[in-house]
């Protein structure tokens, strides 16, 4: 309203006139109101071009659900094993880290419905992982493993990511003691493309109460075999760019084998400012 009289003929200049309405109703600004109006759209612009919240879900990494399927505990062998349905919507990248007891000639594929094409990559001591970029995604997606054609015990560790691209050329790497017992066991080293690749380890003990990852990995997923037979899988979102050699510990002195690999960033060159770290939103079977 207009209490004051403000907006009465010959009240006002003609520039504070323009603070009235055609009905006669005062709504002039307070001092400053101005200023903080700029500062709320500079904001905005801020919140617009900045990489991390801009090109979010690539920044940060986001593990969006894992899962993991195994053949028979207690001393059987099996060739395949198909996990339970999951959500796999937004996936950018699923990952799958096979992990086998004494293999030999048996041969590790794997398979998933809704279907994808999958890329292998070295089998490191019977340690082995296959990725799928851009993959197809399903709301109830599983995931078949088989290791023949004669089977043996093997667990199947599948991770489910957004945010995260194709796999880092020249990231494929690993180690095999077999027969040899150990108590620790490197990858060997690699080096990524660019910093804020996701890390990927695979470990395998023929007998080791446990398994540890250095270098600081965490633990995505773990499953006993039986007979002391242990399959890991460890990551780390690495902000350094920094060559990497993840060492494995088993708790004993076994046989064990390992692998490592790496994937890029989405969005590469869009993590400045973000955290060296992979959000999870876990569900293990």
């Amino acid at each position: 309203g207009d209490p004051a009289g403000l907006c009465l003929e010959g009240a006002l200049s003609p520039r504070l006139k323009r603070s009235c309405s055609h009905d006669g109703q005062f709504y002039g600004r307070r001092r400053g109101e101005g200023m903080v109006q700029i500062l709320r759209k500079f904001a905005i612009l801020l919140l617009l071009v900045s990489p991390c919240w801009a090109q979010s879900p690539a920044c940060p990494q986001i593990l969006l659900t894992n899962i993991n399927c195994h053949t028979l505990t207690g001393g059987g062998t099996g060739t395949t094993c198909t996990t339970y349905p999951i959500d796999t919507t937004g996936a950018t990248q699923i990952v799958i880290g096979m992990v086998a007891y004494n293999s030999g000639a048996n041969t590790n594929t794997v398979s998933s419905s809704p279907s994808n094409s999958w890329t292998p990559l070295t089998n490191w001591g019977n340690t082995q992982f296959f990725y799928a970029t851009a993959p197809t995604t399903g709301t109830t997606q599983t995931f078949t493993c088989n290791n023949g054609p004669s089977g043996n015990r093997f667990v199947c560790f599948v991770l489910v990511y957004s945010g995260v691209g194709d796999f880092d050329a020249g990231t494929d790497n690993g180690a095999d003691s077999y027969p040899t017992p150990v108590l620790s066991l490197a990858t060997g080293p690699i080096t990524p493309a660019q910093k804020y690749d996701l890390i990927l380890s695979l470990g395998e003990t023929r007998g080791g109460p446990s398994l540890t990852a250095d270098s600081g990995l965490g633990t995505k997923d773990s499953y006993n075999l039986s007979f002391g037979y242990t399959g890991s899988i460890a990551s780390l979102t690495d902000s350094s760019a920094s060559p990497i050699n993840v060492t494995w510990s088993d708790g004993g002195s076994y046989a064990m084998g390992v692998s490592i690999a790496g994937f890029v960033p989405l969005l590469p060159g869009s993590y400045s400012g973000c955290p060296a770290t992979t959000s999870s939103r876990v569900r293990i079977f």
